[in-house]
């Protein structure tokens, strides 16, 4: 779908726009139980779509979807891994519930919308956490759980490469 982008061409784009207000709102309900998932996913494609079309217009090559499907990056991104999951009692915090992995990751399917609405004339940009940022996380936030699950570092290093591996293949 990209065969008429021709790089090398400049990245002007780190990935993380402002939300739109009809985003704020949207998020606003869905945190207080107004809207359902699916009605916040419908707000979000409306607002990815709109992010795009201007990207295009003002001639980048080279769009994102804003991180529009994120409150919280990169929370939301290590919690969707198998073995991870939000602190229950400190806010932005995460902790070790068993050995990592990854089976299907919510990310991949948000870049595939994002490459659906490109047109064969703009690349789609995914803006990942780095592995060292899951690893540091991980020996300051939940260092008791990571020594039960983890007694030798040398395994969790392999199942954050295989993660990575994974996702990144399948985008």
């Amino acid at each position: 779908p990209m065969e008429n982008v021709k790089p090398p061409f400049k990245v002007d784009i780190a990935g993380t726009f402002l939300y739109p207000q009809s985003l704020k709102e949207a998020r606003e309900q869905y945190r207080i139980g107004k809207i359902n998932p699916a009605e916040l996913r419908a707000i979000e494609d409306v607002e990815i779509r709109n992010l795009v079309e201007k990207l295009k217009s003002t001639g980048l090559k080279v769009v994102t979807d804003g991180n529009f499907r994120s409150s919280s990056w990169p929370l939301e991104y290590f919690c969707a891994l198998d073995g991870i999951d939000p602190h229950p009692q400190k806010k932005n915090v995460i902790q070790l519930t068993s050995r990592i992995c990854v089976h299907r990751h919510p990310v991949v399917a948000d870049f595939m919308f994002l490459t659906g609405i490109t047109g064969g004339d703009l690349i789609a940009k995914q803006t990942l956490p780095a592995p060292s940022l899951l690893l540091s996380r991980l020996q300051k936030e939940s260092l008791d759980q990571l020594r039960n699950f983890y007694p030798v570092m040398d395994h969790l290093y392999e199942d954050i490469h295989r993660i990575y591996h994974r996702i990144i293949n399948a985008l």
